[in-house]
């Protein structure tokens, strides 16, 4: 879509910025939230209050990382430039826009636990809603001839806010599941339904 309607440069450094940002989150993200999940599916039933410790632990540690490199990333406008050659210049731009949301991305997804929660439904929905959203925000960017980096702008809040999002619905279900002494899976009517899906 941005390629057709951007051009091809456009397109390119779009593309740039995204895996330059995107590498290293996805990096981090596959490499602990399995981890994390493991250990919280264990603890769920085993000891449901240290469960909501470690996950504000790992919350609290995850965002000091982004705190440590926010620098960095508020530099790449400069940057790309340099490394890149001037033609990506825009590139860095666009990186420092994503490089904001990934650190949400960072956090939200690497705490996520909805599903192994046994909210299937939940996850769904948000990633269903994140879709159309993002969808129906950047087909108005194209109807409203909105340039390219008011683009990339609406991108970068739509998914930071969806990832913030994404962050709030495993802190509440985490805290639920504390309260609950590890009767969440089968005390909840409708937790019970899901899990047994």
């Amino acid at each position: 879509a941005i390629i057709s309607h951007y051009g091809p440069s456009t397109a390119g450094n779009f593309a740039l910025a995204y895996r330059v940002v995107g590498l290293p989150i996805g990096f981090v993200v596959q490499s602990v939230n399995p981890v994390y999940i493991s250990r919280a599916a264990e603890l769920s039933h085993t000891d449901p209050l240290r469960l909501l410790s470690v996950f504000l632990g790992l919350v609290k540690k995850l965002v000091v990382g982004c705190l440590v490199v926010s620098p960095f990333v508020l530099i790449l406008p400069w940057a790309f430039p340099i490394i890149f050659g001037r033609a990506y210049h825009d590139a860095g731009s666009y990186a420092a826009l994503l490089g904001i949301t990934g650190m949400l991305n960072l956090v939200g997804n690497t705490t996520n636990g909805l599903i192994v929660l046994g909210h299937n439904a939940w996850m769904s929905t948000w990633e269903v809603m994140r879709i159309v959203t993002l969808a129906a925000l950047i087909y108005w960017c194209f109807q409203s001839h909105q340039e390219a980096l008011q683009t990339v702008i609406v991108i970068s809040v739509v998914l930071g806010l969806f990832y913030g999002i994404l962050l709030m619905l495993n802190y509440l279900l985490v805290r639920r599941v504390a309260r609950s002494d590890g009767t969440h899976f089968y005390g909840d009517p409708v937790i019970g339904e899901e899990s047994s899906v």
